[in-house]
């Protein structure tokens, strides 16, 4: 039998090379492709592209906007201490416009996004105070404290100092300016404020006594 077997397989049997360590780690990177055949000239073995993760890519836009968001406040402070009463207004449009675009990309509603604005307004407000304009500080302080469904107290209480630096005729009262807010709380747009602060300087407010 076993020489019928050698017969059969003499000069047939292939020997094969076998690792004398099987349990090497390969020197290959463990990423590549190995091929059992050689890889034709001109051809080359691409990796996959990596997966796209959305909610990566959303996070850095968001921390974009709101790093240059921060930014651009800080830089309107340090303009407002200097009394660069220009710069400081357009830095705190270029915060406004960053904070929009937050506001968009994380589908803000109507309401998030005013409360998100507010403070923004409230440092206008304080620009136009500085300025000695008054009047436009009254409508942006009103607009800061309207806006937002929750304005802390320190906004809140500046409302009174701004309505008397305005020197209205003395037929309207904080109390008219009180009121006025209450109605704009409801749908906050800053041009019906304007024309309300409009009405008090020219008399045609409403006095609450007709």
């Amino acid at each position: 039998m076993k020489h019928l077997l050698w017969q059969l397989f003499a000069g047939n049997v292939k020997t094969t090379l076998i690792d004398e360590n099987p349990y090497r780690k390969s020197k290959r990177p463990s990423n590549e492709i190995v091929r059992a055949k050689r890889i034709p000239k001109g051809i080359e073995a691409r990796k996959p592209p990596a997966p796209r993760r959305p909610e990566q890519e959303i996070g850095a836009l968001k921390e974009d906007h709101l790093g240059k968001a921060a930014q651009a406040k800080h830089a309107a402070k340090a303009a407002i201490k200097e009394k660069r009463f220009d710069d400081a207004w357009r830095l705190l449009q270029e915060q406004q416009h960053y904070w929009l675009s937050h506001a968009n990309r994380m589908n803000f509603t109507k309401a998030q996004t005013f409360e998100l604005l507010a403070s923004i307004n409230e440092d206008m407000a304080n620009i136009s105070r500085l300025e000695g304009r008054h009047d436009a500080a009254l409508a942006q302080i009103m607009y800061a404290i309207a806006a937002d469904t929750k304005p802390p107290q320190s906004r809140t209480k500046k409302l009174s100092s701004y309505f008397n630096r305005c020197k209205f005729d003395s037929t309207f009262t904080i109390e008219h300016a009180e009121i006025g807010l209450e109605m704009l709380k409801k749908d906050p747009i800053f041009g019906v404020v304007q024309e309300f602060v409009a009405s008090l300087r020219n008399g045609t407010a409403s006095t609450g006594k007709e």
